[in-house]
């Protein structure tokens, strides 16, 4: 179901996770002591006859490395065990050169960079944490409603056959994390083995969606382009909530380049930032050759417009614990509320510019749980707000006429 809103986390996501790239040290290749020894040489004491030395045996490591990087490997551990054995050569060497005193000084001084390295790792990990709550709190909030409202529209040009078709896929290809089969296995990252005949049957279904995102693209196209403005704000809000939590000395840092670009430098060469890139033949879900546009379609026609949206329920912490559904709705909406404390509430809807449109109810309550009835059929097509006004102050959640 959230597959189309996604795509705008994953550029927040994307933008910030290359900032903490960039925030630590390069890895040029193999030579992991080189650069460390440059930074401890006035601890180690180092003498100038060893620096000559290890700066010999530097250079002459970094052109095997070359030479590694540029031979053709059957696989990627075959490429990686020849790198692995040319550490262990050059560790060797770099050992043979200092003395015993600076072998142990050396790796007190790694352990201390280190600790220090997982401190900032673990400090912007609870920042990304952070991020991710906050993305998460955005989207329910303001892009679900009004995303969902546009899906309700198109339901109504949907065939009988064709609902049922997206139903039975969506059922059987849940899009929320905890609901997949290998969250619920705990096994978090990891994809569930599949047998052939599931393998078929996943090729059948992206055939279907397919399929149905060509005979309802206009619709589709419509209904999204009504909401461009709406997804050109929620790109640059996004935008914006990764910039906050990226690290303080990295924010104004330009972009390094492509991704191409970037493995080039690393790799000292340019053979593979000019190779051309893989087609993206089974990069989603294993699927066929798919753009952004297209996904975000599929995404689109998967979402379940009849579900509720998780935003319209208030956090336990609030005095009033609120739900409104069906949300979207062009008709009746039923909202149940649960009162923390016994005290004077008053029920209200208002407009986006918080005008009061109707009272539901206006009286003492005792604590527990309640329902009122909401008929949305006079209103126009819009979002509004549904308000809980007690003494503690204010709980508001939005409601989306789609008509």
């Amino acid at each position: 179901m959230k597959k189309v809103v996604r795509i705008l986390t994953v550029v927040a996501v994307m933008m910030v996770a290359q900032w903490n790239l960039q925030a630590q040290r390069p890895h040029p290749g193999p030579p992991d002591r080189g650069p460390g020894l440059e930074r401890f040489a006035e601890e180690l004491e180092i003498t100038d006859e060893q620096k000559a030395e290890l700066k010999a045996l530097h250079e002459t490591q970094r052109e095997e490395a070359k030479a590694l990087m540029e031979k053709e490997y059957e696989t990627r551990e075959a490429r990686w065990e020849a790198m692995k054995a040319l550490r262990e050569s050059h560790k060797d060497a770099m050992d043979a050169i200092l003395t015993e005193a600076q072998l142990a000084k050396l790796e007190t001084l790694k352990a201390e960079a280190k600790a220090q390295r997982e401190a900032r790792h673990e400090e912007r990990m609870e920042n990304v944490k952070a991020m991710r709550g906050e993305m998460k709190t955005y989207r329910e909030t303001e892009i679900e409603p009004v995303l969902r409202a546009q899906r309700t529209k198109l339901e109504e040009e949907l065939s009988a056959e064709d609902k049922a078709t997206i139903a039975a896929i969506r059922a059987k290809h849940p899009t929320k994390r905890e609901d997949r089969p290998d969250f619920k296995a705990g096994e978090r990252g990891k994809r569930p083995e599949l047998t052939d005949e599931q393998k078929a049957e996943m090729r059948a279904d992206r055939e279907k969606i397919k399929a149905l995102v060509e005979k309802y693209d206009s619709e589709i196209t419509s209904l999204l382009d009504e909401i461009k403005d709406d997804r050109e704000e929620w790109k640059e809000d996004m935008q914006e909530i990764g910039k906050k939590y990226a690290p303080e000395d990295l924010k104004d840092r330009p972009a390094r380049g492509k991704r191409g670009e970037m493995k080039g430098k690393r790799l000292g060469d340019d053979k593979r930032a000019e190779a051309p890139r893989r087609e993206m033949e089974g990069r989603h879900h294993r699927g066929g050759k798919m753009d952004r546009e297209h996904f975000g379609k599929v995404g689109f026609l998967l979402m379940d417009p009849n579900a509720e949206t998780e935003a319209a329920t208030a956090p336990a912490g609030d005095f009033a614990e609120v739900r409104v559904f069906p949300n979207p709705s062009a008709s009746r909406n039923t909202v149940s509320y649960k009162l923390r404390d016994a005290g004077h509430y008053r029920v209200e809807l208002r407009d986006k510019d918080g005008l009061v449109l109707e009272v539901l109810s206006n009286e003492y309550r005792q604590s527990g749980e309640y329902r009122e009835e909401l008929d949305l059929t006079s209103y126009a097509a819009g979002t509004y707000y549904l308000s809980i006004v007690g003494a503690e102050g204010v709980v508001s959640k939005k409601v989306v006429v789609a008509k």
